[in-house]
């Protein structure tokens, strides 16, 4: 078991690198100067306290084991932040160096293998933006600045959000790899937050159980999941299932939510959205000139399919739809209604062949809402139509058939 960046960090820096070349290469090429550098170490030390290795071994010792079981060089300082009675730890991101500011009474009040838990929740965020020369940090300062800028879009906002979270239960894992230690993970994460004593960490495994069980949600917090979802991440991550990075967006994201979407999921539907209309203008005999000319309102490039036929919707597709929340899906349904209806020398043939399409994608109920309300259809004239709607498709590709045969001959 290692330490490795999730998919979302993988997918999203790739994304930036591809579609935002200009300033990918302006950020990772911004290097951290030496005053830069400075600064930081100056305001860690006019904020608190220093812990030296001389007087404070013990912490020292562990840092050491901690650094050495995440693979990790770098020279290490540690610091007790003034103030404050929480719990809590923070990485200060120096190229080179781990700076790590305890705040709180974390010393005394952590035990040995919880203490490591949390230096190794902290040391995993140098890792992780040291990695491949830094390009997940990149990733991070890029997201950021686009987030703040006036010009950002709520999708760069999602985006930074997302990184942000997932870079949490990233960390979480390094604690784990630290102790190889399930439980003190959790008793970590719980002491952090309610500042508690003692905490039974098998009792909230099943807390977090109930909560997930009686509400199956993602995350709506925007730095760092809530206790409960990270307490389960690191129980899958101990398991190891195969399915985990599914369940661990889960988790993070949850479905795709139309009113929600980070810079990926809007690719992702933009990707859905073309493969609808191909699976809509899959076959001639439902795809007039009306119907092209309308898909490149959407794709100024957009050319019918000519390899797939419209019983061949294939299982990525309908995965894709699966994840979508009800909003996208009556978006979908839409679509299809669009280039149903655009065309009436079609008549009902068009809207026969889209009540099958939605069928094989999934989108049977969307439709039908859609479809009766925009032509005000009663449901027993949608499943009237319904009914007969192989029938009608059948005897148009029959008669296209027959056309075309009569043009060869």
């Amino acid at each position: 078991m290692s330490l490795r960046p999730l998919p979302y960090h993988c997918n999203i820096s790739t994304y930036l690198e591809d579609e935002e070349s200009g300033l990918w290469n302006w950020f990772r090429s911004d290097e951290f100067g030496t005053k830069y550098a400075d600064a930081i170490r100056l305001e860690l030390l006019k904020s608190t306290y220093r812990l030296d290795r001389a007087t404070h071994m013990d912490l020292h010792l562990a840092a050491d084991a901690v650094a050495e079981a995440l693979e990790l060089s770098a020279p290490i300082t540690i610091y007790q932040a003034e103030g404050g009675t929480m719990m809590n730890a923070a990485l200060c991101f120096i190229p080179g160096e781990i700076h790590v500011a305890l705040q709180g009474p974390v010393l005394r009040s952590l035990s040995d293998a919880e203490l490591r838990v949390l230096l190794g929740h902290e040391f995993s965020h140098y890792k992780l933006w040291s990695e491949e020369d830094g390009r997940f940090f990149t990733t991070d300062r890029l997201l950021a600045a686009i987030a703040t800028d006036p010009a950002g879009k709520p999708s760069h906002v999602e985006s930074i959000i997302r990184h942000r979270l997932y870079t949490e239960i990233y960390a979480d894992r390094g604690g784990f790899l630290a102790t190889g230690d399930v439980d003190a993970v959790i008793r970590c994460l719980v002491k952090v937050a309610t500042g508690l004593a003692h905490v039974d960490a098998k009792a909230y495994l099943e807390q977090a159980g109930e909560i997930l069980k009686a509400e199956a949600k993602a995350t709506e917090e925007t730095s760092h999941p809530e206790s409960f979802l990270r307490a389960r991440a690191i129980q899958l991550f101990n398991d190891n299932p195969k399915d985990m990075d599914s369940k661990i967006a889960e988790l993070v994201q949850g479905a795709l939510r139309f009113d929600c979407m980070d810079l990926l999921d809007q690719r992702d539907l933009q990707s859905t959205t073309r493969r609808v209309l191909d699976a809509m203008l899959a076959t001639t005999a439902f795809t007039s000139e009306a119907q092209l000319g309308h898909a490149k309102c959407f794709f100024a490039d957009y050319k019918r399919s000519s390899h797939k036929t419209s019983d061949e919707v294939d299982e990525q597709l309908t995965n894709a739809i699966a994840r979508l929340d009800k909003p996208a899906k009556e978006y979908l349904a839409y679509l299809m209604l669009d280039f149903a209806l655009i065309d009436p020398d079609l008549d009902e043939v068009g809207a026969c062949h889209a009540i099958l399409v939605s069928e094989e994608l999934g989108l049977r109920d969307a439709f039908s809402q859609v479809y009766r309300k925009e032509v005000k259809a009663t449901k027993a004239k949608f499943e009237a139509l319904a009914a007969r709607a192989g029938d009608v498709v059948g005897r148009a590709i029959d008669a296209q058939e027959i056309q075309l045969g009569k043009e060869k001959a």
